[in-house]
């Protein structure tokens, strides 16, 4: 059976069979309508200027409506707020969470400055020159 012989019910918007429109009409949620209730399930196509799939029947009444818009769909609140988010960056002279540690442009820290931080004899209370 091809894809053009099967019907779309309207209400709940299943293919079906034309063999199977009495009993799915029996158990639908819309089995009070009328015949009007299935059609032929025509075949879809991606629309030539914003490429959503639409109906072929449908196609001309969809660019003209506002749905049919080149530019990208309006973003959820989620992605707009995930875009928005604020990454810290350490900038080279200026203090951060790490004090004053030079860095280079890509943000990774200068293997010289791992070397002049790291004490090379075992820190001790009594040889702190804090004290």
């Amino acid at each position: 059976m091809s894809e053009s012989d099967r019907l779309e019910c309207q209400q709940c918007r299943k293919v079906i069979a034309p063999s199977r429109r009495a009993s799915h009409t029996k158990h639908c949620a819309g089995s009070h309508f009328t015949v009007k209730h299935f059609m032929r399930k025509l075949p879809s196509v991606p629309c030539p200027v914003c490429g959503r799939e639409v109906c072929v029947r449908q196609l001309k009444r969809h660019q003209d409506s506002k749905r049919c818009c080149p530019t990208p769909q309006k973003q959820t609140r989620r992605k707009r707020r995930s875009s928005e988010l604020v990454v810290p960056v350490l900038i080279e002279g200026e203090p951060g969470l790490l004090g004053d540690v030079p860095t280079m442009d890509t943000g990774v820290l200068e293997p010289a400055v791992f070397t002049d931080t790291f004490v090379s004899e075992p820190f001790s209370v009594e040889s702190s020159p804090d004290i």
